[in-house]
C-alpha cells in the first residue's frame, strides 16, 4: 500500500492503484482517507504539514481534556518524515507541541511541551510499524526474559506446554496480530522457545524444532507454534476487516487484499474448481433449512397454517429460535452462519404469507413412543443407510448467496466458515509436515494411521516417556553410542549394563536383557488390557485369539510389525486394522469395530511408550555420578551466607533445609 497526499489530505491507496492508476478490479480503485489512528490508550494525528499538525493536535488535546483525559507527554512522540526540517544537527531532536490548560480546558491560554523527534519508524501500541527486524528483537526479548518457575522437580512437558500457550503465547499473539513477521522471523522465535524447553528438559543433545510445534495428530507434540501462529493471524485478519460493519475496515481490508492478490497470485481471474458439497458438520443446520423450504412450498396457498418441525439438533434451535444467538454479529462466528442466515431469510419469508413453522426439539436416543421421537429415529435410520447407498448421493451445495461479502476457498474444503484462524493452523501445519521429510520417518502405509490419544502428551501430570519420545524421535536421545561419536570424550559406545554390543537405542529397549522383565511385564499389561476390552464390547473368544497373540509379542522383534523389527520405542504400532480383521467378523456394527480398535491401539501406545520410559528412568538412573535418593543428599544442606544486618533472621527461621551463616 501507499500513502498519496492531495490537498494536504492523507490517502491510502493500493501500490498498483497509487503507480499506474490503473486498477486490475473495481475494489481496488477505493482509497482511504486517514486524518487518525486510535485504539485503547494510543493514538497517532496523521498529517501532511506542521503547522496543520499543531493546530490538530491542541484541538485534540482540548477536546480530551473536556471529558478529564490528559496527555501524556513524556510517552509522546513526533514521527517526521521526508521532512526539510528533520533530522537536524541536534543529537536528540525536539518540537514544542501546543497544548491546553487541563484546570480550565476552554480558555485560551496555550501550553507548549517539548517532544522528541523520530524519523526512523512508528511505534503504535508498543510495536514498531514496518520495522521487522525491530519487531523480532522485541518479541525475541519476551521470550528470552520468560522462564520457568524453578521448583525441587522438574516440571512435565504438559505442564512446560500449558505454560507456554497460556503465559507466552498469550502475551506474543496480541502483537503479532497487529504486526505480523516475515516467515523467517517467525520460524527463528520458534527455535528460540524450543531452545528453552531444551534447556529446561536438561538433555545434552538438541531435538528438531519442528517436532515440538508438528500436531499430535502427525506425531508431534502439539506446542504452539509462532510461526504458523504469524502467517495464520496474517489472513484471517484481513479476512475478518474485508466482512467488518464499520467502512473504514472494509476500505483498508480492500486495500491490502488487492496488494497480497498482485504480489502473491497476479491479476484475480475465476476459480476453476468446483463447488464441493456442504460438509457433514453442518448437514444438521442444512436439514433444517430444507425443512424450511419443503414447508413454504408445500403451505403457502393454505390460510395460515401452522407447521411443526423438529430436530435433535439443539445448537440449531437455539440459534434459530433465541434473539440472542439469530443477532447477526452472533451469527457472523457461527461455523454455518450462510446456512443459518438463509433459514433466517425463509422465516421470514414465511411470516410474510402467513405461515407460522414452530421449530422444537426432540432428545435423541430414546425409547419413547411419540411421534417426534419415531420420526427422528426414522431420521437417523435413512441418514445411516445413506452412507451405504451404492448409488451417488446428490450434492448439497452450500447457500453461497448468503455467505459473507469475503470467504475463503480452498480446491481440497472448498468453501471455508469456521473458524479461519484455526483452519489455517492446521492447514499449515499439515503442510510443513509434508515438505519436511525430517519428521515423517515412521510412515502411515507401514505403520498404524491412528493418531496418539492426548492424554500422555497434553494431560498427564507425570509425562518423563512424552519427554523421552521427544528425543527418540529426533533422534537425539544420549545413548553411550551417540555420546561417544558427538562429543568425542573418550566414552565408551558399549552398553552401560555390561553387554558386549554398542549402546543404541534399539539395543536400549529392544535387546539389552536388563529390561526383559520390564517388557515381559509389558506385554501381558497389553495382553490384559486388550481382553477386558474385549469383554466390554462382547467380543466372542474365538475371534479374539489373533490379537492377543500378537499383543503377547509386540515389544519383541516379530511378524507382528511390517518389517519384522519392533519399533514401540518410537510410538509407533503395527496396523491395528489387520491384528484386528477378526472383529469384521463378529456381529457388531463397524462404529463400535472402529471405537474398539481406537481404544485398543490408545491403550497399546500408552503403554508402550511408558514402557520406554522406564526403561529410559533406569538407564539414566544407573549411569548417573551419585544416585539422587542417596543418604548423603538427602543430609547434605545448602549454605546461605547472609550480612550483617540481616543476622538475626538465622534466630528465627525454624527450616532444617538449610543452614545460615552470619558473616561479620
Amino acid at each position: 500500500m501507499m500513502l498519496v497526499i492531495y490537498y494536504h489530505d492523507i490517502h491510502i491507496k493500493s501500490i498498483n492503484h497509487a503507480r499506474l492508476d490503473v486498477p486490475h478490479v473495481p475494489s481496488e480503485a477505493s482509497n482511504l482517507q486517514v486524518s487518525m489512528i486510535e485504539a485503547m490508550d494510543d493514538s497517532l494525528l496523521l498529517y501532511s504539514s506542521i503547522p496543520l499538525l499543531l493546530s490538530m493536535a491542541r484541538h485534540a488535546d482540548r477536546f480530551q481534556a473536556t471529558y478529564g483525559w490528559e496527555t501524556e507527554w513524556r510517552k509522546s512522540a513526533f514521527y517526521a518524515y521526508n521532512s526539510p526540517f528533520y533530522p537536524n544537527s541536534s543529537p536528540t531532536p525536539t518540537i514544542s507541541i501546543p497544548s491546553v490548560d487541563y484546570a480550565n480546558p476552554s480558555s485560551p491560554t496555550t501550553l507548549h511541551h517539548d517532544v522528541r523527534v523520530v524519523t526512523s519508524h512508528t511505534v503504535f501500541l508498543r510495536v514498531p510499524i514496518n520495522q521487522p527486524d525491530l519487531h523480532f528483537q522485541h518479541i525475541y526479548d519476551i521470550i528470552s526474559d520468560f522462564n520457568f518457575p524453578l521448583l525441587h522437580w522438574r516440571l512435565p512437558l504438559t505442564a512446560l506446554r500449558r505454560l507456554i500457550s497460556q503465559c507466552l503465547t498469550s502475551k506474543i499473539r496480541p502483537l503479532l496480530a497487529l504486526q505480523p513477521l516475515t516467515p523467517e522471523l517467525a520460524q527463528k522465535l520458534d527455535q528460540v522457545v524450543a531452545h528453552k524447553v531444551h534447556e529446561y528438559l536438561g538433555f545434552p543433545f538438541h531435538f528438531n524444532s519442528q517436532l515440538l510445534f508438528t500436531p499430535l495428530s502427525l506425531r508431534g507434540f502439539d506446542f504452539p507454534s509462532l510461526a504458523l501462529l504469524n502467517s495464520a493471524l496474517a489472513a484471517a485478519g484481513v479476512h475478518q476487516d474485508l466482512n467488518h460493519h464499520i467502512p473504514p475496515f472494509c476500505q483498508m481490508a480492500h486495500v491490502t487484499l488487492s496488494d497480497w492478490s498482485c504480489q502473491l497470485n497476479g491479476p484475480p481471474r475465476n476459480t476453476p474448481f468446483p463447488l464441493k458439497s456442504a460438509s457433514i458438520l453442518t448437514g444438521e443446520a442444512y436439514g433444517i433449512a430444507a425443512a424450511y423450504t419443503l414447508a413454504l412450498h408445500r403451505h403457502s396457498h393454505q390460510p395460515r397454517p401452522t407447521v411443526n418441525l423438529y430436530t435433535d439438533h439443539l445448537a440449531s434451535v437455539k440459534t434459530i429460535t433465541s434473539p440472542l444467538h439469530s443477532q447477526p454479529h452472533k451469527l457472523s462466528r457461527k461455523p454455518p452462519r450462510s446456512i443459518y442466515r438463509w433459514i433466517a431469510d425463509l422465516q421470514s419469508r414465511a411470516l410474510q404469507t402467513g405461515l407460522h413453522i414452530d421449530l422444537s426439539h426432540i432428545k435423541a436416543h430414546t425409547t419413547s413412543s411419540s411421534p417426534p421421537a419415531q420420526l427422528n429415529r426414522l431420521a437417523d435410520h435413512a441418514a445411516t443407510s445413506a452412507q451405504k447407498s451404492f448409488l451417488p448421493i446428490p450434492p448439497a451445495l452450500p447457500p453461497t448467496f448468503h455467505m459473507d461479502p469475503f470467504s475463503p476457498f480452498n480446491a481440497v474444503d472448498g468453501w471455508i466458515e469456521t473458524d479461519l484462524t484455526r483452519h489455517l493452523l492446521h492447514a499449515l501445519a499439515t503442510s510443513s509436515y509434508v515438505s519436511s521429510p525430517s519428521l515423517h520417518h515412521f510412515s502411515s502405509l507401514l505403520y498404524d494411521h491412528r493418531a496418539p490419544p492426548e492424554f500422555p502428551y497434553l494431560r498427564s501430570t507425570s509425562s518423563f516417556s512424552a519427554v523421552v519420545q521427544l528425543y527418540l524421535r529426533a533422534h537425539q536421545l544420549d545413548t553411550a553410542s551417540r555420546l561417544s561419536a558427538c562429543l568425542r570424550s573418550g566414552a565408551q559406545p558399549y552398553c552401560r549394563f555390561g553387554c558386549e554390543s554398542l549402546e543404541d537405542a534399539r539395543h536400549i529397549f529392544v535387546r539389552c536383557p536388563r529390561f526383559s522383565s520390564l517388557r515381559e511385564e509389558a506385554n501381558k499389561t497389553i495382553v490384559s488390557a486388550t481382553s477386558t476390552l474385549f469383554d466390554v464390547y462382547d467380543v466372542p473368544a474365538q475371534y479374539q485369539a489373533r490379537a492377543l497373540e500378537h499383543a503377547c509379542t509386540i515389544s519383541h522383534d516379530s511378524q507382528s510389525w511390517p518389517t519384522g523389527y519392533t519399533m514401540y520405542y518410537y510410538g509407533v504400532l503395527p496396523h491395528i486394522d489387520d491384528i484386528m480383521c477378526d472383529l469384521n467378523l463378529t456381529s457388531l456394527s463397524s462404529l463400535k469395530v472402529e471405537r474398539l480398535r481406537l481404544r485398543i491401539a490408545a491403550t497399546w501406545h500408552t503403554t508402550l511408550i511408558r514402557l520406554a520410559g522406564r526403561i529410559w528412568g533406569i538407564a539414566k538412573r544407573a549411569s548417573s555420578p551419585s544416585h539422587p535418593s542417596s543418604p548423603e543428599n538427602h543430609n547434605r544442606k545448602s549454605l546461605i551466607t547472609l550480612p550483617p544486618h540481616l543476622s538475626y533472621i538465622s534466630l528465627l527461621t525454624k527450616s532444617q533445609k538449610f543452614s545460615i551463616i552470619s558473616s561479620t
